[in-house]
């Protein structure tokens, strides 16, 4: 595991309720009938949730973990299979059983 994917990791460990926010929003643009989309658009809705509906800008996402959850998101749960159009990643091949 390179330090970059530790690094990462962790930040996921430390913020669980991204992941969740990552998986509510894709999934309702997957009821919406989209058999495509972007992890882009689902980390920016996440922005604008925080800092704009929220009133926090306090706390920032970082683009490093688009390519993270969307493969997570691919490989836990088969239905997404696909869903977002991949480009090559340190997260290509990572087993994510255990996370």
């Amino acid at each position: 595991m390179t330090e970059q994917q530790q690094m990462i990791i962790n930040y996921h460990k430390k913020n669980p309720h991204l992941y969740k926010a990552f998986q509510q929003f894709s999934s309702n643009a997957y009821g919406l009938g989209y058999k495509y989309f972007s992890a882009e658009m689902i980390i920016n809705r996440m922005r604008w949730q925080t800092m704009i509906e929220a009133k926090d800008d306090s706390f920032k996402i970082r683009n490093a973990i688009k390519p993270f959850y969307a493969r997570m998101l691919m490989a836990k749960n088969k239905k997404y299979n696909n869903f977002f159009k991949l480009r090559p990643s340190i997260w290509d091949g990572f087993n994510f059983d255990e996370l």
